[in-house]
């Protein structure tokens, strides 16, 4: 009888050994429900951008983002954390050299809500020279022109603005 009950023993020592090495379905599952933050970036005539950067950042916690940076196909994807918890932003820029000058601008984003990590996100950005930004302002450069003690009405003077001498095209290629 001792010997049954010490064979019993073992074969139970056995089978919890297998059963405490077996792979985490939980874990698993955690992994596919992986959530992302993905889109694509544009330019004015909807061809890719590469080499954009995309931040994803927090509402609330300091310092706390993502970054991913656009395919020569304009697309990127970043991998959204479960933690922490709440409202998310995801914001797109742009160093371009021209002219022996870095330029870095903002792309506009399609969609400026905020969101969770609890779902997929898709969000989509523009790379634009002129327009209405989201919030106030506008995209492009800002002139001030002041008469400086003459008599000239400025209601009354055209500013015309030209692309760089010898270069055909702006900065995107337009």
């Amino acid at each position: 009888m001792k010997r049954s009950a010490q064979k019993l023993l073992l074969l139970l020592s056995f089978f919890c050994c297998i059963e405490a090495c077996k792979k985490n379905e939980t874990s698993a599952q955690q992994n596919s429900s992986i959530k992302t933050l993905s889109g694509t970036v544009t330019d004015s005539r909807g061809l890719p951008v590469p080499s954009a950067s995309v931040v994803m950042e927090h509402t609330v916690w300091f310092n706390n983002f993502l970054t991913a940076t656009s395919s020569s196909l304009g697309n990127y994807s970043i991998n959204m954390p479960a933690d922490p918890a709440g409202s998310w932003t995801a914001k797109a820029t742009l160093i371009k050299n021209a002219y022996g000058e870095a330029y870095k601008f903002d792309l506009h984003p399609h969609n400026t809500a905020s969101f969770s990590a609890a779902t997929d996100v898709a969000k989509n950005f523009t790379w634009k020279l002129k327009g209405p930004r989201p919030g106030s302002g506008f995209y492009g450069a800002h002139v001030d022109v002041y008469a400086m003690g003459t008599n000239v009405p400025l209601n009354e003077v055209k500013l015309v603005f030209a692309p760089f001498p010898g270069e055909g095209t702006l900065i995107d290629g337009t």
